[in-house]
Formats: C-alpha cells, sequence, structure tokens
C-alpha cells in the first residue's frame, strides 16, 4: 500500500531556496543552545521566529533559519575584523555547507569567498594544524585551493545583505528588551 504513496522529501536547504531574499519577511534569531555563543556571548539570549503568519510557508521559515545562520556568521566575522583579524576567504565544511545554496549566502553575506574541501580528509585535523602551522608564525594554505570548491561572493548582493542585517539587529534588541 506505501509503494502507491509518493515519498517526497526535500531538504532544508532547497525548501529555503524556493522563499525570495528576506524570507517574506519571516526572521530567525539562531539562538538554540545556551543562548547566543558567538560575537555577543550572551547565555540569555533564545531563539526567536519573528513576522510568522498564517501567509507564510515552510520554505519561509527554512529560509528565515538560514539567513539568521549566516546573520550570525557575519556578525562573528565583522568582530573578527574589528580585532585586526581580517580572514580572506572563509574555509568550512560538514552539515549545511554541503549545500551550493548556503554557501552562497554566507558568501555574498560577508562579501568573501566559501571554500569547501571535496576530499574524504579529516577537515577538523585539516584546520588544527593550519592554526598551529599560523601561531608557528607559518602559512600553509591561506591560498591552497587544490581539492576545494570555492563559492565567490556576489559583489551587488551588499546592499540586500545590510538590509537584511538591520532587520536582524532590530529584532536582536527587541528580543533584548523582553527578556
Amino acid at each position: 500500500p506505501d509503494a502507491a504513496l509518493p515519498k517526497v522529501f526535500i531538504s532544508e536547504m532547497v525548501l529555503a531556496e524556493m522563499s525570495p531574499a528576506g524570507s517574506n519577511g519571516v526572521s530567525f534569531l539562531p539562538y538554540l543552545g545556551s543562548g547566543e555563543q558567538g560575537a555577543l556571548w550572551n547565555p540569555d539570549l533564545r531563539g526567536t521566529i519573528s513576522g510568522l503568519t498564517l501567509a507564510h510557508a515552510r520554505q519561509d521559515v527554512a529560509r528565515a533559519l538560514a539567513e539568521g545562520i549566516v546573520l550570525e556568521s557575519r556578525r562573528c566575522l565583522r568582530v573578527l575584523d574589528e580585532a585586526g583579524v581580517r580572514p580572506r576567504e572563509i574555509r568550512a565544511s560538514g552539515g549545511a555547507f554541503t549545500s551550493t545554496f548556503f554557501t552562497t549566502l554566507l558568501a555574498d553575506a560577508t562579501g568573501r569567498a566559501v571554500v569547501r574541501p571535496t576530499n574524504d580528509g579529516s577537515v577538523s585535523a585539516l584546520g588544527a594544524s593550519l592554526l598551529a602551522a599560523a601561531a608557528g608564525g607559518r602559512d600553509f594554505g591561506s591560498d591552497r585551493s587544490d581539492g576545494a570548491d570555492r563559492t565567490e561572493a556576489d559583489p551587488g548582493a551588499g546592499p540586500r545583505w545590510e538590509a537584511l542585517a538591520e532587520r536582524h539587529e532590530r529584532l536582536l534588541a527587541a528580543v533584548r528588551s523582553i527578556s
């Protein structure tokens, strides 16, 4: 009997791609663990979905989730920039980074290329060894692109991401005011 029913599975990123930039007005603050553990380091913040109405579809929520995560990543990079650590690119793997759509969002929001390794090696071990080399004054990979998939930022995407970041900050201020 089950064979007659269509089995439809749409990944979260495929769903997110079906919604326009700005998620039709839905916003997400991705503080689902122990509060915000990145640039703000505030354990009292909680995850929030805002702007949701009966007119929205699940793809709007999926897009809002992706955009919220990307905007918080953008915030973390801004803090690094202000501290004098200015990564030229983002190296990432696993999870959402298997999605070209997600890496495109991240590249466009941050204005930096996103590089995903395409080999099956231990990305964590590679990252640890590159950090150790940098701490010792050596640079063994900042310009390496062999065995990697690179997503360049769209230079025209900046204004759209500035507007989304402003909306994100207004939501964060509102949530802080009621916490």
